[in-house]
């Protein structure tokens, strides 16, 4: 754990350097920051006589569903370059030659991703929140929020995940391009069979159909994930079937981080 510890922290400090990553955090505060102000112009000059009841709640799902959207990108961008990088650099290869497992640097790169992409998600989160309740005057901030987020994350976990190991294949362009594929199709699926159910989901029968099936069957149910995560952001009921999901999720991430040891291993530094 001391090694998997480090390999983490050492992902930290290295895409900490990046200035593709902190260009991306400086655009989405800007942007953030821009829109809190026209909401605010909004409420101030046009719906002056108008009511706000529910503004803020909507308003808030509207820019979380964008950020959502944005930190999904950058946990793909971060799950592939990370692995890239070592690849092409040379860096895994000296890695390797200290007492380091595959195992080891795998676990360390995805628990150092997934700490940037977090971090980077609660930022953009409490800047919307405060930026929005300071336009609308309506204090947004609640434990179900933050819960909300902390679930939403584990999704780009997934994300951060799958990218890693389709790096371990493909080059940059090509993995980042094959994951953002790879989600919508879990997406796909996931709203697919989660409304009609899995057996009648596949009457009648098909090759796309087939193929959504596998995907929704062995990989983590991602889009509801979201979709849970949002009914706490928003103050929602929801649907979602903890008591089947959490084992589902815990089983089918279990696997795909076997599939992701399988390929590294066999994989020529």
């Amino acid at each position: 754990m001391n090694l998997v510890g480090l390999i983490a922290k050492n992902t930290i400090q290295k895409e900490w350097r990046s200035k593709t990553l902190l260009f991306l955090l400086v655009t989405t505060v800007l942007i953030v920051l821009l829109a809190s102000v026209g909401l605010s112009y909004v409420k101030n000059n046009v719906l002056t006589d108008s009511p706000l009841e529910g503004l803020a709640q909507t308003t808030l799902g509207v820019f979380f569903w964008g950020i959502n959207f944005w930190s999904f990108l950058v946990a793909t961008f971060v799950g592939v370059s990370t692995v890239r990088s070592d690849f092409e650099s040379g860096v895994i290869s000296q890695m390797l030659t200290f007492p380091l497992s595959r195992k080891d640097y795998l676990l360390g790169r995805l628990m150092g991703s997934y700490a940037i992409v977090t971090g980077y998600y609660i930022i953009s989160m409490l800047i919307c929140v405060f930026s929005i309740s300071w336009a609308v005057g309506e204090f947004l901030l609640s434990p179900s929020l933050l819960l909300g987020v902390f679930i939403i994350s584990l999704s780009n976990l997934v994300a951060i995940t799958t990218a890693m190991i389709i790096a371990f294949k493909f080059g940059t362009i090509q993995s980042f391009i094959l994951n953002v594929l790879l989600t919508f199709s879990i997406g796909f699926a996931n709203n697919f069979y989660g409304e009609k159910g899995f057996i009648e989901g596949l009457k009648p029968f098909g090759f796309i159909k087939a193929v959504g099936a596998l995907i929704h069957l062995f990989i983590p149910h991602t889009a509801l994930w979201d979709g849970w995560g949002n009914s706490f952001i928003l103050s929602q009921s929801s649907k979602f079937k903890v008591g089947i999901e959490i084992p589902h999720f815990m089983i089918t991430y279990f696997m795909i981080l076997l599939v992701g040891l399988f390929i590294f291993r066999r994989r020529e530094n």
